[in-house]
């Protein structure tokens, strides 16, 4: 399948996406991003509200009418200067970076798309899907059996298979997992 025909097909299947509110710089270990809150829908009824995030690279470095504005500090216009001159620099200052790529989200109308989103939780609430264990998820991603952090995050993928399983019917899911196989 083509990817453009991605969001029609979701979308003819009852999908919806929604980003909530603005997005904001974040970095989690120590990975600089753009955060936004996004509400998947299906047939008009909301399955799941979460955080989803973008790494700075989905934004592009440009400062033009941005310097004189007041939105920026004159920090992140520094930073902002640099990054556009060296597109590939890493910044010490993370979070100073993923503010100036959420402000630059906003200015170029960067968001997440629907396929993406479903695509990933499709993925994380997989062991749900198909009843896997604690132990096999953990060897599928290389995580020791006896983690304390890999259970906390099967446990969340779990969970994230159980909402979608109770808003949306299982042929439908199938259909969906389908859909984004390519992606």
């Amino acid at each position: 399948m083509n990817t453009a025909n991605y969001p029609t097909a979701l979308k003819e299947l009852g999908f919806s996406l929604e980003v909530l509110g603005k997005p904001y710089g974040n970095v989690d270990n120590d990975w600089p991003h753009i955060r936004f809150t996004v509400r998947l829908s299906y047939r008009g009824k909301v399955c799941l509200e979460s955080p989803y995030s973008l790494g700075v690279g989905h934004v592009k470095p440009n400062s033009k009418g941005v310097m004189m504005s007041w939105e920026f500090t004159p920090n992140e216009k520094n930073l902002l200067y640099t990054w556009e001159r060296k597109p590939y620099a890493n910044f010490k200052n993370k979070q100073l970076w993923a503010d100036v790529a959420a402000k630059l989200a906003v200015i170029q109308k960067v968001q997440p798309k629907l396929e993406e989103v479903l695509s990933g939780l499709l993925l994380d609430g997989s062991p749900f899907f198909n009843a896997e264990s604690f132990e096999d998820w953990a060897r599928e991603f290389g995580y020791e059996a006896d983690s304390i952090k890999a259970k906390g995050l099967y446990d969340t993928c779990m969970e994230t298979g159980r909402k979608l399983s109770a808003s949306i019917p299982r042929t439908v899911i199938e259909q969906a997992q389908q859909i984004l196989t390519y992606l």
